[in-house]
């Protein structure tokens, strides 16, 4: 049933406009606590690599910087109340001419190996944070 449920989640954030994809590659993978045991005393379980987790991911435009920031400063209070925080990356105009920053919001859940519930809970609260035409659109080069 869970998996059944997470997949009909998945298939309306992809809708919105939230992309599924693999992490990338150049993230390190979480590590444990040096000296911290693995859970039952035994030799620490190393993580999945981040490079084959699914991930979802989506771009809001801002007209400048510092609205940018502010939006990221809104992300990160709704993401302390749900405990669940999204990797952020704010980037000027991709483009000669192009006006605005973006703001890549990247969930996963490296512990799990990729996208959970709690992730796709997460995409749909974030959407309820931003009017649809501050989303960058699916596919759109930026």
């Amino acid at each position: 049933k869970t998996a059944s449920h997470l997949k009909d989640h998945l298939e309306r954030l992809h809708r919105k406009g939230w992309d599924i994809a693999q992490a990338p590659s150049s993230w390190p993978s979480p590590q444990p606590a040096a000296g911290s045991p693995a859970p039952g005393g035994g030799s620490p379980e190393p993580p999945a690599p981040c490079s084959e987790q699914e991930s979802l991911r989506r771009e809001l435009i801002f007209p400048d910087f510092s609205a940018a920031v502010d939006a990221v400063v809104l992300i990160r209070s709704f993401s302390e109340s749900l405990n669940h925080h999204p990797r952020v990356e704010i980037n000027g105009p991709k483009r000669p001419g192009q006006v605005g920053c973006t703001v890549t919001l990247t969930l996963t859940t490296e512990q799990q190996g990729g996208i959970t519930t709690a992730d796709a809970l997460a995409a749909s609260a974030i959407d309820s944070l931003f009017p649809a035409t501050t989303w960058a659109q699916s596919g759109s080069e930026g």
